[in-house]
Order: C-alpha cells, then sequence, then structure tokens
C-alpha cells in the first residue's frame, strides 16, 4: 500500500471514530485500522443486497451512496442517500440486512469489520453508550422519513425535506444531494410530480433554484 492510501486510510479511520463515537482514540484507531480496507465503488455498483449477511460496516471516503428496500411488487423505496463522512450497515451484531445499498456516483468506501468494532465497543462503557446514541439519532432519522413519506401530499414532503436539510446546513440554500429524478423517489412521487410543484413553488415565490441550489423563502 502507497504513502497516499496509507494517509487517507488513516484519516478515513479516525474520522469514522470521532463521528461514530465522539471520540480520538490512537488505539482504538489502530485496531480498526488493522481490520479495514479501502474499496472503490463505480457508479451503480451493488455494494450489498437486501437478504445479504453483513459483515462489514461501511464509512464513505468520497462519492454517493444510495440506501433503499424492494418491495414484493419490485418497486425501490429509497431510505436515504449518505454522502462522504457518513457511514452505514453500523450495527455490531452482523445479521442479514434490510436495505440494498448501491453507488450513485464513483465512490471510496472504507469497509470495516464488524467483529473488530464489536469487540473494541464492549470492553469499553463509554464506547458503548456513544455508539447506543448515534444509533438513536439514526431512529429518529428513519423515523421521520417514515413520518415524511406517510403525507399524502407531496408538496408538504418537499417542504419538509428542504427545511430539514436547510436546518442541518444552518442555511436557507439547500443544495440537492442527488439528480431530481432520485429525489422523486426518496419522495414517493414520479419526477413529472416532481417538476410540477417545484415549478409552482417558484411561481409562487416559495423557492429560488439555481442549477442544484434551492434558496428556500417559507
Amino acid at each position: 500500500m502507497t504513502g497516499v492510501k496509507i494517509s487517507k486510510k488513516k484519516s478515513a479511520v479516525n474520522e469514522f471514530i470521532k463521528k461514530r463515537f465522539g471520540v480520538e482514540n490512537p488505539e482504538l484507531a489502530q485496531k480498526i485500522a488493522s481490520a479495514s480496507v479501502i474499496s472503490v465503488k463505480k457508479k451503480k455498483d451493488i455494494i450489498f443486497s437486501q437478504g445479504q449477511e453483513i459483515s462489514h460496516t461501511f464509512f464513505i471516503v468520497s462519492g454517493l451512496v444510495k440506501l433503499f428496500r424492494t418491495s414484493e411488487e419490485g418497486r425501490d423505496i429509497v431510505l436515504k442517500y449518505s454522502s462522504a463522512g457518513e457511514s452505514f450497515a453500523n450495527g455490531i451484531m452482523g445479521g442479514h440486512s434490510l436495505l440494498s445499498a448501491s453507488a450513485l456516483e464513483d465512490s471510496e468506501l472504507l469497509v470495516i469489520d464488524k467483529s473488530a468494532v464489536k469487540n473494541e465497543v464492549l470492553k469499553n462503557p463509554h464506547l458503548l453508550e456513544n455508539l447506543l446514541k448515534s444509533c438513536k439519532r439514526e431512529f429518529d432519522f428513519y423515523m421521520s422519513y417514515i413520518e415524511n413519506i406517510s403525507m399524502t401530499d407531496t408538496r408538504k414532503r418537499l417542504e419538509k425535506y428542504l427545511r430539514e436539510h436547510s436546518k442541518k446546513n444552518m442555511s436557507d440554500t439547500v443544495r440537492l444531494p442527488v439528480p431530481r429524478c432520485e429525489l422523486a423517489i426518496l419522495l414517493g412521487c414520479t419526477p413529472e410530480n416532481l417538476s410540477r410543484i417545484i415549478k409552482q413553488m417558484t411561481a409562487d415565490g416559495h423557492i429560488t433554484i439555481k442549477g442544484r441550489d434551492i434558496r428556500i423563502n417559507f
């Protein structure tokens, strides 16, 4: 492994630990680094499939990943788009995944053996407590998603999505992380319906659009 790759991996491991456990721990970083690799995924590559046994946690170094579930009718239901600095498949107990994950663009992933994380967490109550807090935040996110998608009014779902991202970024301008066709899937509507709603909200003066940037005025 080259010096550049080693440095990138070390940086990714440290960022994963800080975001997942809220700590800076060189000893933990060394152990996780020894149980992880950097993996490159091309656009549209499947990272893992629904029902597949998952033995690794994934941290996005660069790129964009779609997390989705396929219904019995064969329709993909998108739950989240994860970008650089986020992790997924975070449970430490393994088991079969309820979701699928695919790369929406060329991506680099830090692939971490779950058993290594589990061994360290179970030895350290502080890490376990912070992991549970992190899992609670994920649970709250998915509960918010379920509440959002249950709204029958697509415009209200879009407004809620924009407000949440505005609050998260502490800015009135939201940059869409994905093309509108992917956002439509996330919001549970057709691209045509989403386009009509965006045009109407623009005409009403509620949003201003420039490329993928949407400034909210409501």
